[in-house]
């Protein structure tokens, strides 16, 4: 039974940071909805990248905590572990992703290639104006929005 709740968490540990930064970066956009493929890909794209940036880190815990039965004995080393690179870093790469593409979907433009990665220009493209919809504002006949 122990065996089958540590498989649990550590796949909860493996992916639980990819969909935090991925939630984060998109958090406040005019970002048209996303496929749950998409979602799923860019959160193991961010939780590849973050677990080789904190590899070194994830061995050496395995190494010193060892066995399930002695995690009692390195709590200290588990919840720093977990809060670092499993919380913080997390939240702070979905913020400054946030920030960067928000600043790059401001600028007139297709975005640069790093940032159409991080998925960059499909709020501005979801927008009625850059659709190419109609939009809701009566127009008068003069061709004006808004005036009557």
């Amino acid at each position: 039974m122990l065996n089958t709740a540590v498989s649990i968490l550590a796949a909860v540990a493996l992916l639980m940071p990819g969909f935090i930064v991925a939630e984060l970066s998109i958090a406040r956009s005019a970002h048209s909805s996303r496929s749950d493929l998409e979602l799923a890909l860019r959160a193991l794209a961010y939780t590849l990248i973050i677990h080789l940036a904190f590899g070194f880190w994830t061995v050496d815990l395995i190494e010193t905590v060892g066995a399930p039965e002695q995690w009692a004995d390195h709590l200290g080393a588990i919840s720093a572990y977990v809060g670092i690179v499993l919380l913080a870093v997390p939240v702070a790469l979905g913020v400054l992703s946030n920030r960067y593409l928000a600043a790059v979907e401001s600028r007139d433009g297709p975005p640069n290639l790093f940032a159409a990665a991080l998925g960059a220009g499909e709020a501005r493209d979801a927008s009625p104006a850059r659709r190419g919809t109609p939009s809701t504002t009566p127009t008068s006949a003069g061709g004006r929005r808004g005036s009557t």
